[in-house]
């Protein structure tokens, strides 16, 4: 049976929490590949290639995170760069968007700092300070198990850290030019000068459906590098590149 209202019914206005609300999916994601590279033909004969990806899926109470990067460089048919990173990294929110705890793997391989592979596996703490389409900021502490295997003389080694990390985003133009910065800090708690440190920082410009060009700067800093490798190691990049998302 159908009971008909026989007359107008009140309320406090104070009740209403919206009107035509829009209905949010139940997983948020996020995908982006960006591709660079260059050929050079004459004197000297060079081919330079870059890719990376990345890709984010989150719930209300949980986010989950997947990246890839790899760059190869020739020149004379002489290879001067080869390296791959792979990382991942699940979030579980403890209050709506703001306190997490976390888990977080990364795997690296650079034949031109002699690191035959470097794993990564940590657990830890986040809060997330802005969280919007125009503006992030998210920042994380905790604790890190480190393995690190040699291609040359250079003992292995094994160590407890200390991990922290900063992810951040930001459209300067709404849609035209986005600003983002990420770095993490990898600190051994057995000897305080055992550090190293990744960033990635940038500018990207969203075109056309999707389609996106990137101008971004590498600096990694390795405080105990593999005997007579370098401590500093930087690129500019870019790229082109394919976002989508809902």
């Amino acid at each position: 049976t159908v009971e008909r209202l026989s007359g107008p019914v009140g309320f406090n206005l104070g009740d209403v929490k919206g009107i035509n609300p829009t209905t949010e999916p139940a997983v948020k994601w996020e995908a982006r590949v960006n591709v660079g590279a260059s050929v050079e033909k004459g004197n000297n004969e060079s081919k330079d290639y870059h890719v990376d990806g990345h890709l984010v899926a989150s719930t209300k109470r949980n986010r989950y995170t997947a990246g890839l990067e790899f760059d190869r460089e020739e020149t004379d048919d002489v290879r001067t760069e080869n390296n791959w990173l792979a990382y991942t990294k699940y979030d579980h929110f403890l209050t709506p968007e703001k306190w997490y705890i976390n888990t977080n793997a990364s795997f690296e391989k650079d034949d031109f700092k002699d690191i035959s592979s470097r794993t990564i596996l940590g657990a830890g703490s986040g809060y997330q300070f802005w969280y919007s389409p125009e503006k992030n900021l998210a920042g994380e502490l905790g604790l890190a198990y480190v393995s690190e295997t040699f291609e040359d003389d250079t003992p292995d080694e094994d160590y407890l850290a200390a991990r922290g990390a900063i992810n951040f985003d930001w459209f300067l133009y709404k849609e035209i030019i986005q600003f983002f910065h990420w770095d993490e800090a990898i600190l051994s708690l057995e000897d305080t000068s055992d550090f190293f440190v990744r960033t990635r920082t940038g500018l990207r410009f969203p075109l056309y459906k999707g389609l996106t060009w990137t101008a971004q700067y590498n600096y990694d800093w390795d405080n105990s590098p593999a005997a007579e490798n370098e401590k500093e190691d930087s690129a500019f990049l870019l790229t082109i590149g394919f976002q989508k998302g809902n």
